[in-house]
């Protein structure tokens, strides 16, 4: 039972483990690599993320303005956050954080509160 469930892992020379390993040069003449990796707390991260993010769809259930986009936001966010999660190149971390700014400044703009104009410019400077 406990080998049921066989994942790749790494153990660095600090005695680090990450499970669920995908490596593969991305940008070889920079040496930046497509370098995917779950340890304990990015688990956890990982599974709040999917956790909370049904939970917070089911609170804007009753948006009726452009309903498409505002799930296509949302998710593409809940994609970028578990990006950011699971990075373990740093160059490819900050490309998801920096993408992940794009679906927040557009939550907040179009489906914001009455100010969202205004929040939405200040959460992006």
């Amino acid at each position: 039972w406990p080998g049921a469930i066989v994942l790749s892992k790494i153990t660095t020379p600090g005695s680090h483990t990450y499970f669920a390993v995908e490596k593969s040069p991305w940008v070889p003449t920079l040496n930046v690599n497509y370098f995917f990796g779950a340890d304990e707390l990015s688990v956890i991260l990982v599974f709040l993320n999917a956790l909370l993010t049904p939970l917070a769809l089911a609170i804007s259930w009753d948006e009726h303005t452009r309903v498409p986009e505002f799930f296509a936001m949302f998710l593409f966010m809940e994609t970028t956050i578990s990006g950011v999660f699971l990075s373990l190149d740093l160059f490819q971390f900050l490309v998801f954080w920096e993408v992940g700014l794009v679906p927040m400044y557009f939550l907040i703009a179009v489906w914001g509160g009455p100010r969202r104009r205004y929040a939405a410019i200040k959460f992006f400077l």
